[in-house]
């Protein structure tokens, strides 16, 4: 069992105290400066890509930065489907609960209006059309398809994998693009408080599940964060030739794969690995399966090679 400090009572309240609306964090008029990365290049993974000038990185860097927000408001659906479901589950002689995990779904919506815009702003000021996938429908499939506490890992998973970015750009000062920063920033402050609602929802979940049920829980949860993997890592094709437009210039077959590659890697960290490695996802974990986490980080090894 976990020793937690909060309950739900706690997460509504500093929900209240903390929320925000849309236009206070990004108005529909609002400009990026394109002159300035868009994310750090701890998570866009293209320093080494020698065939690129430096201007060609900052390009594929902010391409990069498009295609998270997208995938971002897109993962959000996953979450929703599974919270509404968490919440249809407890709602008898658990109101509190139910309510924080209302309020999950609730915020969750907002953020994939706010991801939504992000993309919409970028697409105005970028000198071509960008493609991107469509694949909210078939997370949120997956996030419900194994079952409850399947999803509740996988949703954990999901509200943790902004913590990277927090740690790496909002805690730091690398000169990232400051409404990007902010977008980013604005979007972690609820998402803290609904890893917390999440870790409440294991809690009660594995308070009286049997072992070997956490164990095959974990294992489907796997299925799906690998799922969810192959689907991020068909953005990246489309990246590299939105950048073939967008720089005017053709790569060959060999130059296209290692771009495509990268790009690929790039997401894999951002919406996979990071989330498996997360500290607070591996302790709480540790917590209610001990032998979770030897588990998770040999998966994540072969997912992708993370730092």
């Amino acid at each position: 069992m976990l020793d937690l400090n909060y309950g739900y009572s706690d997460c509504l309240a500093k929900s209240d105290e903390i929320g925000w609306k849309l236009d206070d964090v990004l108005r529909a008029d609002a400009v990026y400066d394109f002159g300035r990365r868009f994310l750090p290049d701890s998570m866009v993974r293209n320093t080494t890509l020698d065939l690129l000038s430096e201007r060609e990185r900052l390009t594929l860097n902010q391409l990069t930065a498009r295609g998270y927000f997208s995938l971002l408001g897109q993962l959000e659906q996953g979450i929703i489907a599974g919270s509404v479901r968490k919440a249809q589950l407890v709602l008898l002689g658990e109101n509190e609960a139910a309510r924080a995990l209302v309020r999950v779904a609730e915020e969750e919506f907002k953020h994939q209006l706010l991801f939504e815009r992000a993309v919409a702003i970028f697409d105005a000021q970028f000198p071509v059309e960008c493609a991107g996938i469509d694949i909210g429908t078939r997370v949120s499939e997956l996030v419900i398809s194994r079952g409850s506490l399947p999803a509740v890992f996988m949703t954990l998973h999901l509200e943790l994998v902004t913590q990277w970015y927090y740690s790496e750009c909002v805690r730091r000062d690398n000169g990232t693009e400051p409404l990007v920063k902010r977008v980013l920033e604005y979007h972690w402050f609820e998402e803290f408080q609904h890893a917390k609602i999440d870790t409440l929802e294991l809690v009660r979940e594995t308070a009286t599940t049997s072992d070997g049920a956490i164990d095959g829980a974990i294992y489907d949860y796997l299925q799906i964060a690998e799922s969810i993997g192959d689907l991020v890592a068909t953005q990246a094709d489309l990246d590299v030739r939105t950048l073939e437009v967008a720089i005017d210039r053709r790569f060959d077959a060999d130059d296209f794969e290692r771009l495509r590659a990268s790009r690929a890697a790039a997401y894999g960290s951002m919406f996979v690995v990071s989330g498996m490695l997360n500290p607070h996802f591996l302790e709480v974990v540790h917590r209610v399966f001990p032998e979770g986490p030897a588990i998770i980080e040999q998966r994540a090894k072969a997912v992708i090679d993370f730092p």
